[in-house]
């Protein structure tokens, strides 16, 4: 059992909310916790949401689908080359271990013969979905009001309705773009080709289910040890999904059979999206509009006619057209107002809302960049120069933690007790400090030093990372907002 003696858990999605806090409090303290402490289980709530989303300098990601390839398992499912390497080493060596040890029997255990059902999920489709839904709201809001329709004539009359509908939004958390959409809750992790699932579960959040099906199961410290002797770690709030720790001695042997490791894996088998993204998010204004148009082709509203000559008035019906724009309309606009809109609706994604002043300053480095060396080093000022792609704080694994730390938790009474020696919450206050919207942008190279009393240590919280004048190619050296450390 891999639990503390005499806790069980209970916790399901449709509990009340404060049992629900309590049950699964009692879950991220206690469950798995012998486990976690002999071997790194990924948590991808409270550690790093952002595993296999983000390269190591905080850039999002997607891998490039001609190194991913079918299970040995099941030809519908695809992971990276080296991971399906893996997955089958860890399989063999599994069953075989099992079969030494225990002979050809009924283990009453659902670990006992495992099959990958789930991994690789293509990011473009989920954001297709993602951008269908966006419309069906914005659809719903331009059915609702004519006098939104009525400013909307032809495309860029459109366009300042647009924005304000995605600052809206934005205001929600909904992301926009698909740089935003990876990063945000919407999106699975699943998307990098790193994550096979040997079950096809939907009980996330239920603890009660993880802990009857998996930490009681018989084989279940069999199944979570031999995952990491390949390479593999559980996720711990969801058992079924096996994550490819590229961190991982054995990983990187499977790597080095394809001739990539560590460094060099993110370079080798993923693309930055932002170069794809940025064509994508300039026509997918003229498809909301197009979309638009064919729904409502014209538009009928009252007009006051006045004859002056008899000093009399009457209202007349008059019918406005809608026209479908080019599908290139956007290219009628200039490049840096690309920029500046792209820029702008992908700081806010993060969280960060420039004033105008400032986001001229810096749409005009960006600008400048692109003048001098093209879209590249525009891409690059943006995402390294910028600070477009500065992590929070909170998605930082070695700094996650301390965010979800309440206090000490009695199993008993399932009350969070806070422990003086140990102010975390006076910590979070001095991270946040750091965490000033122009101050994110403007303080390039800064670090903010925050010491705490429990470790005796200093953390490092550079505001900006380091950027020299190499290749945007090659990517800025020394980015301490790594995702990947803790």
């Amino acid at each position: 059992m891999s639990t503390l003696k005499n806790i069980e858990f209970f916790g399901f999605n449709q509990m009340p909310s404060k049992a629900s806090f309590q049950q699964r409090a009692l879950y991220k303290e206690y469950g798995l916790l012998k486990l976690d402490k002999k071997i790194n289980l990924t948590d991808f709530l409270y550690k790093n949401p952002f595993y296999g989303k983000l390269n190591k300098s905080g850039v999002p990601i997607q891998p490039n689908a001609s190194f991913l390839t079918p299970l040995f398992d099941n030809d519908e499912v695809y992971v990276l080359d080296f991971v399906a390497e893996a997955y089958y080493g860890f399989i063999t060596s599994y069953a075989l271990d099992l079969e030494e040890k225990f002979g050809i029997r009924n283990f009453n255990s659902r670990l006992a013969n495992i099959r990958s059902v789930k991994a690789w999920e293509d990011v473009e489709e989920l954001y297709y979905d993602h951008q269908n839904q966006l419309f069906e709201n914005f659809h719903f809001m331009m059915t609702e009001s004519r006098s939104f329709r009525k400013k909307c004539c032809n495309y860029f009359k459109f366009l300042p309705t647009y924005w304000w509908f995605l600052d809206k939004a934005l205001e929600s958390t909904i992301p926009v773009t698909k740089a935003g959409f990876i990063k945000s809750k919407f999106c699975t992790p699943n998307i990098s080709g790193l994550i096979i699932e040997i079950f096809d579960e939907e009980k996330f959040g239920s603890e009660a289910y993880i802990y009857n099906n998996f930490i009681q199961d018989p084989l279940f410290d069999a199944y979570v040890k031999k995952a990491a002797s390949f390479g593999f770690s559980i996720d711990r709030n969801a058992p079924w999904r096996l994550v490819a720790r590229l961190d991982s001695p054995q990983m990187q042997y499977y790597m080095s059979l394809y001739n990539t490791s560590w460094n060099t894996v993110f370079s080798d088998y993923y693309n930055d999206v932002i170069f794809l993204d940025f064509e994508q998010f300039k026509a997918n204004s003229v498809q909301f509009y197009n979309t638009m148009a064919s729904s409502f082709p014209v538009e009928t509203y009252p007009k006051t006619n006045e004859n002056k000559q008899h000093s009399q008035s009457s209202v007349i019906l008059h019918s406005q057209s809608r026209d479908q724009a080019p599908l290139d309309a956007y290219s009628d606009l200039v490049d840096f107002y690309w920029f500046e809109k792209y820029y702008d609706h992908r700081m806010k994604e993060s969280g960060i809302e420039l004033d105008k002043k400032e986001l001229k300053r810096q749409t005009k480095k960006i600008n400048r960049a692109a003048l001098r060396d093209g879209y590249s080093q525009a891409f690059y000022t943006m995402q390294f120069k910028c600070g477009m792609c500065m992590l929070d704080p909170e998605a930082l694994p070695i700094l996650r933690p301390t965010f979800f730390y309440n206090g000490v938790l009695d199993k008993e009474t399932l009350i969070y007790s806070l422990d003086k020696k140990k102010p975390y919450f006076e910590y979070r206050e001095k991270i946040k400090k750091s965490k000033i919207k122009k101050q994110i942008v403007k303080s390039n190279k800064k670090v903010k030093v925050v010491k705490t009393v429990e470790t005796k240590s200093t953390i490092n919280i550079p505001l900006m990372p380091k950027t020299d004048k190499a290749s945007p190619m090659s990517g800025p050296k020394g980015v301490a907002f790594d995702p990947y450390k803790g």
